[in-house]
Order: C-alpha cells, then sequence, then structure tokens
C-alpha cells in the first residue's frame, strides 16, 4: 500500500533511525513510546516528493500527523491513535514485555 511505503519512508529520514526502531521492536512499546519515536522521527512540517511522484507531508510534536501527499493541506491521512496502530504494526512493535518491566521493578536485568 502506498500509505505504507510513504510512511516507512518518513519514518526513516535521519541516521541510525532503523537501530532506534530495532530498538524499540526489541523491548517493546507502549503507545507513549511509539508517539514519541514517531514524533522525534518525523521532526517539524517535512515533506517529500515531487512533481512526478506522490509524496508525503508530516509533522512530529506533542500529536504527529502523516498526510498522502506533498502537502499540510486538508484533514490528515493518519493522527492519533490510527497514526501509533498502523506505525505499530508497520514497524512490528510489540507491547511492553512483562518481563522487562518486572526485572526493573524488582532491580533484576
Amino acid at each position: 500500500m502506498i500509505r505504507d511505503m510513504l510512511l516507512y519512508r518518513a519514518l526513516h529520514r535521519f541516521t541510525r533511525s532503523g537501530e532506534r526502531w530495532a530498538e524499540l521492536r526489541a523491548t517493546g512499546g507502549d503507545d507513549d513510546a511509539i508517539r514519541e519515536r514517531v514524533s522525534a522521527e518525523f521532526g517539524r512540517w517535512a515533506t517529500f516528493g515531487g512533481p512526478s511522484e506522490t509524496g508525503a507531508a508530516f509533522d512530529g510534536g506533542p500529536n504527529p500527523r502523516f498526510w498522502v501527499g506533498n502537502s499540510h493541506k486538508g484533514p490528515p491521512t493518519l493522527q492519533g491513535a490510527e497514526l501509533i496502530a498502523v506505525v505499530r504494526k508497520l514497524m512490528r512493535i510489540p507491547p511492553v514485555k512483562v518481563e522487562s518491566v518486572q526485572g526493573s521493578l524488582f532491580g533484576e536485568e
């Protein structure tokens, strides 16, 4: 799906983004952790694409938003809980692993 390909590209704009996603995939993440990662990877008010290709527009910040197309005009294609759910599936991020939480609570690694 074109939306998912564009979203994947937007989530991998910066150096070592793949490593950061791999870390979140390894530890698991709640919705807040995914939202923070999306916001950081999007940055503020960015676009890519051109006249001969479908692009995307996106904005990080406290409520990350994503548009298919080269403009921030109109309602976002994805935002809020729907954006987080799509990113979780696309990036294969499991929920927080219970053993990680329990171990840290009791000083175990």
